[in-house]
């Protein structure tokens, strides 16, 4: 019995990590009341949002260090917590709704990046420093025309579960952005991206794409049971990953944007007589042989187009 109360608590540890020590704060709603109350109250916060109420973001809302933002669990009729972007003195959008520091996770909330004006703003998410990310049961829509979530850090350790995800990119363009973006020329990407469980539709040129695309480690990539409704490019821009996992994924309308010969040049093993592209991309390092110790395994998805 203590074995299993002991294995318990580890594993709910895990799940909730820091939160199950944090105080919680109820924000009220309205214009500038999360930006408020986090540089009021701080870090290591769990911030409570209303259900069916609006929060008006009157800055970009930079994390000052761990944070969970939640919303209440809607009643049946209810929208759930309403965060929207907002606009400046200039009269532009926002460029990103949020900064990302340190440790984040966000749940059942409804996230607009576009402003009063109906002007989309370019990211949703940045991440600037180190962070274990958490998306849990939100709603994005629109995401914005370049990315979900940009990432510009060492370590990235991102989590997308059980979520809505809609209108991402432009219709002016096929090359109109990535919806997960590691920014910089790294040797290693993504530590661990896992996307699970959720429907995004209406993508941009990639769903994830790495600034070192050809050469740039990803450690772990978990891309299961997700439905894709018109999704422009590639899905997995990003060559080189150790542990690389897309399965039970169902896609309609999918990489649908006609291939430009031209674009063969940027491609690995890309050139005037060779058509490169696939929906999961997948190669070699440099030195590396055959057979390779990395594990790639893309099964059980389907792929339909009229």
């Amino acid at each position: 019995m203590k074995r299993i109360g002991m294995f318990t608590i580890v594993i709910v540890s895990f799940l909730f990590g820091s939160d199950l020590f944090c105080q919680e704060i109820v924000v009220p709603p309205g214009y500038g009341t999360l930006n408020d109350n986090i540089t009021k109250n701080g870090a290591n916060k769990i911030y409570k949002l209303q259900a069916d109420k609006w929060y008006g973001l009157n800055a970009i809302l930079q994390t000052p260090g761990p944070i969970t933002i939640i919303g209440e669990t809607p009643a049946p009729g209810q929208m759930p917590a309403i965060i929207q972007t907002g606009t400046n003195p200039d009269g532009s959008t926002f460029h990103e709704m949020f900064d990302i520091t340190a440790d984040f996770t966000m749940k059942n909330v409804f996230l607009v990046n576009a402003d009063l004006n109906n002007t989309t703003g370019a990211w949703m998410f940045n991440q600037t420093a180190n962070a274990r990310i958490v998306f849990d049961s939100i709603t994005a829509d629109p995401v914005g025309w370049q990315s979900f979530l940009a990432a510009n850090a060492d370590k990235k350790e991102t989590y997308i579960t059980n979520s809505l995800l809609m209108r991402h990119g432009n219709t002016i363009s096929s090359v109109d952005g990535w919806f997960i973006y590691s920014e910089g020329q790294r040797a290693q990407n993504w530590d661990t991206l896992y996307i699970e469980n959720n429907t995004i539709v209406n993508t941009g040129l990639f769903v994830y794409f790495s600034d070192n695309f050809p050469q740039g480690v990803n450690n772990f990539v978990w891309f299961n049971h997700n439905t894709m409704l018109f999704q422009k490019g590639e899905i997995k821009y990003s060559y080189v990953t150790n542990s690389d996992f897309f399965t039970n994924n169902l896609l309609w309308q999918g990489c649908f944007t006609p291939f430009l010969h031209a674009w063969n040049d940027s491609r690995i093993d890309g050139g005037p007589k060779n058509e490169i592209s696939s929906d999961v991309c997948a190669d070699t390092l440099n030195g590396e042989t055959l057979p390779s110790q990395r594990t790639a395994f893309v099964e059980y998805n389907s792929n339909s187009k009229d």
